[in-house]
């Protein structure tokens, strides 16, 4: 799957990227769905029997995973903010995401 598919979307480095992740977990395991985001257009979208049920549980997981791709080598760290995790509806943030917070030299 190719996520950065378009001119509109890809990572400017310095600029905060706005991602939401929407995942809902069936109990049947037949009808899960997992939405993501990035600054508010939906780049991929899977339903059906996605998340494995062997185990019964989700967790979260959230970081930095790096390959070897040049441009990232010298990279260290990210800076996360308002990350939320929710059994409320806030798909209302996919088009008005929560302020980002200043970040300076």
């Amino acid at each position: 799957v190719t996520v950065f598919n378009s001119a509109s979307n890809f990572v400017v480095f310095g600029n905060w990227i706005d991602m939401f992740v929407r995942v809902r977990k069936s109990t049947s395991g037949t009808t899960d769905i997992l939405d993501v985001y990035f600054n508010g257009t939906l780049i991929h979208s899977v339903s059906g029997s996605v998340f494995s049920t062997s185990t019964g549980q989700l967790y979260w997981k959230y970081g930095i995973y790096r390959g070897n791709y040049a441009a990232f080598s010298a990279i260290q760290s990210f800076r996360y903010a308002n990350m939320q995790l929710t059994t409320v509806d806030i798909t209302a943030q996919i088009a008005a995401p929560l302020d980002h917070p200043q970040v300076g030299p």
